[in-house]
């Protein structure tokens, strides 16, 4: 749940950042080779040892090593309707999040009713034992959640510590959270958070910041900021870890970034994004009722996908097509029948788009499933599968006129 304030800017960021040198069009490039996935086990070794009382991963991927559909399906097999395969860790992080998240919620509570003299001096670092307390409480539940949230999605391995082959030398998680509970208290901005990169001690890492105040009209004066209510401060949390996730693990050789447009996107936003933040969003949505309408806001009619994410993407790709910014990328791409992860359009009066995402586990006969009948060819999203396997034609030219497809 970002809010950014230049398409331009993030242009600028996400496609001539410094960690993202893209070929010159037209050039030959070597196919990306990625790794394979390492065998999942729930079996760790027992002469492992921990770092500050955390366990080894689940899973022991390396950093920037898979293609984006890869990965999307890979991460989705492991979470989405298999609950009779689920790892007992899984089901140990839900239950955990769940009971965690209750208690956090009622507690935030007591935070929202706090008067604005406590608040404030709480912002100063001369507040009462009694409101710090309770909102580093709250700090610390959203740590935890971000833990078992790992644990649960994404193999733990974000949040526990690595042993890297072959030397299985120890090495610190991969992210860390601040966040307006304690961090960044009294930070009014116009976000709701953010993740960044940066170059820890044992390399790339990455940072996500989740506030807790945000401005509701404008930056001109702090009396317009506004609390952001406890379940949203839960599902940006969620959001940035998604985005940590992809930052950490998709390959960002020059043959995958050319394939941008189709996978991870210019803002973060792409088609791999939105898949797997859609699938997640919906897993919450069945662990309690509480969490039944996490997103509502963000998502149109009865699906759990953001349109604000969807928007802001397809903004920043029209206007960095105006610009000419896109030469050397791969043309957008509709999903196509054999994705194991589709997003489906549904064309509703007025000519917008409901969207959804469908999941074809691995094992299952897709065809017999009848899903193509679903997929309307004027429907606007893309095919990820080869992550950057398309030939030179399809590349952006500066003088070509052909419209965008809209996702």
């Amino acid at each position: 749940m970002e809010y950014t304030t230049s398409v331009d800017q993030e242009i600028r960021h996400l496609v001539n950042g410094e960690d993202r040198d893209m070929p010159p069009p037209c050039q030959v490039l070597q196919e990306c080779q990625h790794l394979p996935f390492p065998e999942p086990t729930s079996q760790r070794p027992e002469w492992l040892p921990s770092l500050n009382g955390k366990s080894p991963s689940y899973l022991a991927l390396s950093r920037r090593s898979y293609g984006a559909t890869p990965l999307l399906n890979f991460t989705c097999d492991n979470f989405y309707k298999c609950e009779e395969e689920l790892r007992s860790e899984q089901i140990l992080a839900r239950n955990s999040f769940i009971e965690i998240f209750l208690s956090a919620l009622d507690q935030s509570s007591i935070w929202e009713n706090f008067t604005p003299e406590e608040i404030e001096a709480f912002e100063q670092d001369c507040g009462s034992f009694n409101v710090k307390s309770k909102v580093f409480g709250l700090d610390k539940s959203l740590h935890e959640m971000m833990d078992h949230l790992d644990d649960f999605f994404f193999f733990g391995a974000l949040t526990r510590v690595r042993y890297e082959p072959p030397t299985l030398l120890q090495r610190s998680p991969l992210l860390k959270l601040e966040t307006g509970f304690n961090t960044f208290k009294g930070k009014v901005t116009d976000l709701y958070g953010y993740q960044t990169n940066y170059e820890g001690a044992d390399g790339l890492a990455s940072r996500i910041v989740v506030y807790t105040k945000r401005f509701v009209t404008s930056l001109e004066a702090k009396q317009d900021a506004s609390n952001i209510p406890f379940k949203d401060i839960v599902q940006t949390l969620i959001h940035e870890m998604l985005h940590a996730y992809l930052a950490m693990f998709v390959c960002e050789r020059p043959q995958s970034l050319r394939n941008l447009l189709n996978t991870v996107g210019l803002t973060g936003h792409g088609p791999t994004f939105m898949k797997l933040q859609t699938l997640i969003t919906e897993t919450v949505r069945t662990w309690h009722p509480s969490l039944k309408d996490m997103n509502r806001d963000g998502c149109r009619a009865d699906t759990a996908f953001d349109t604000f994410d969807h928007d802001e993407e397809q903004r920043a790709i029209k206007e960095a097509a105006s610009k000419g910014l896109l030469r050397g990328f791969y043309r957008l791409k509709k999903d196509s029948g054999h994705e194991r992860v589709q997003i489906i359009g549904e064309k509703l009066s007025g000519g917008k788009y409901k969207y959804s995402v469908i999941y074809r586990p691995a094992a299952s006969n897709y065809r017999q499933q009848n899903h193509r009948q679903q997929i309307d060819p004027d429907a606007d999203f893309v095919d990820d599968e080869n992550d950057g396997g398309y030939d030179d034609s399809e590349e952006y030219e500066e003088d070509e006129d052909d419209e965008m497809n809209d996702l």
